[in-house]
């Protein structure tokens, strides 16, 4: 299945910004749903790229989309003739496809593309290695940017209870997804949250830098390094991913530093305390 995938080399793989918004190219985006489908054992729904741009098209905001410009369909004798900066920005995206039309996503519709996809953890997709955010919140449609904002944080607030995860850990995770995906921050209300107070030591959960702080080593790289070594976490496509007891004990997480956004982990303090004291000992 590996094998099916593209090179990871290729310009389509790559941010493109025009016009001040940051947009990534359908190929990005169904490389990484094949991707997850494989780690799955399986093959997807939209295992084929035409499937997936058929699927992309069919979104019921799909219009409002490209009105609002979070979608743009680029034919190559549009571009050829137009701005010679975006000619010079798009040319090898256009070569890598055989000079095929192309569509490109804003984090706007990643976000909405994310709730047309035929599993849960394909939901995640459109934010795993995406450095991609929204600058200012953007309105889609007639839809009010908070408005949109609050039916995200409902429905990842929904998904922590079907999950069973925590409820400040979801709280957390949910308002930093929010964040990076519309550009409405939801962080003034998290810290009255009732959730946020007194949570129990055995929950507590922290990143790589605070655990190495905590714990007496000399840098996260370093912890990450002991994590590995006891097999709980491995790198896989230039990020952390927790393997074996790793998964038991360990959560992803959103994470926002200027204008970018990502995943890493956080782990259970008690329970790398435990692993790391044994190993010493």
């Amino acid at each position: 299945m590996a094998s099916l995938l593209p090179a990871t080399q290729s310009p389509l793989f790559f941010a493109v910004d025009i016009d001040g918004r940051t947009y990534f190219t359908s190929q990005y985006f169904h490389r990484w749903y094949c991707e997850q489908k494989a780690l799955e054992g399986h093959e997807g729904k939209y295992r084929r790229h035409d499937n997936f741009r058929a699927k992309i098209r069919s979104m019921e905001l799909y219009g409002r989309l490209i009105t609002g410009k979070h979608i743009l369909v680029l034919t190559w004798d549009e571009v050829k003739n137009g701005p010679t900066e975006i000619l010079s920005r798009l040319r090898t995206l256009f070569k890598s496809t055989g000079y095929y039309d192309l569509i490109l996503l804003d984090a706007t519709a990643q976000l909405e593309l994310t709730h047309h996809l035929d599993d849960e953890l394909s939901k995640e997709i459109a934010y795993r290695h995406s450095n991609a955010t929204a600058q200012q919140p953007h309105a889609v449609g007639d839809i009010l940017p908070t408005e949109y904002a609050t039916r995200e944080l409902n429905a990842f607030l929904r998904a922590g209870q079907l999950l069973k995860t925590p409820e400040h850990i979801a709280q957390q995770e949910a308002v930093k997804y929010v964040e990076a995906s519309t550009g409405v921050s939801f962080r003034h209300l998290l810290l009255s949250a009732p959730a946020q107070d007194a949570i129990p030591d055995h929950d507590i959960m922290l990143e790589p830098t605070e655990l190495a702080h905590r714990l007496g080593y000399a840098s996260a790289i370093a912890l990450n390094k002991a994590l590995a070594a006891h097999g709980w976490q491995q790198r896989h496509m230039g990020s952390w991913e927790a393997r074996g007891e790793g998964t038991k004990h360990s959560t992803r997480h959103a994470w926002i530093n200027g204008g970018k956004t990502g995943y890493n982990l956080k782990w259970n303090y008690q329970a790398v305390e435990m692993l790391l004291a044994g190993a010493s000992a």
